[in-house]
């Protein structure tokens, strides 16, 4: 199944095309912002985590950047 995302400019066309839509009896989902939910939450959450200092800095594990084993040549 194809799926469209419609960017209708102003309210007006908004309605014109959900009116066009239910008229043609076609199932459609409509969301205030263009990012998935779970995503959105995620962040959020980073953000928070972020405030209340639960971070870890990279250059705690910096040392082992870049690091690669020595391998005997045969």
């Amino acid at each position: 199944m194809t799926y469209l995302i419609v960017h209708p400019d102003n309210h007006d066309k908004l309605t014109a095309v959900k009116a066009v839509l239910k008229a043609l009896k076609v199932d459609f989902d409509e969301a205030k912002t263009k990012y998935n939910p779970e995503f959105v939450a995620k962040m959020a959450e980073g953000e928070d985590d972020i405030k209340s200092g639960n971070t870890v800095k990279v250059a705690k594990y910096r040392t082992n950047i870049g690091v690669l084993p020595k391998f005997s040549q045969v």
